[in-house]
């Protein structure tokens, strides 16, 4: 099988989540808060955390997964 370079499959992960993010965010009428917006991001990535194409990256994305759950840190700075 052939497997995309470490950096290309942490830029797809940081691309695909501040899109989904950005997206998310500008279709509440509100401002959402950097919490809620840790929430979405922890949502989004907890499936790619058990999906086989990012295993080159887990412990990045165990990372920012535990920097989302914990609380006053932002995960989209």
């Amino acid at each position: 099988m052939n497997e995309l370079p470490y950096q290309d499959v942490m830029k797809s992960l940081v691309d695909n989540s501040l899109l989904h993010l950005y997206l998310t965010v500008s279709e509440a009428p509100r401002i959402v808060p950097v919490h809620k917006r840790n929430e979405m991001l922890v949502r989004y990535l907890k499936p790619m955390f058990k999906d086989g194409r990012y295993r080159r990256v887990k412990s990045e994305l165990r990372t920012l997964l535990s920097i989302g759950r914990s609380a006053g840190l932002s995960t989209a700075r």
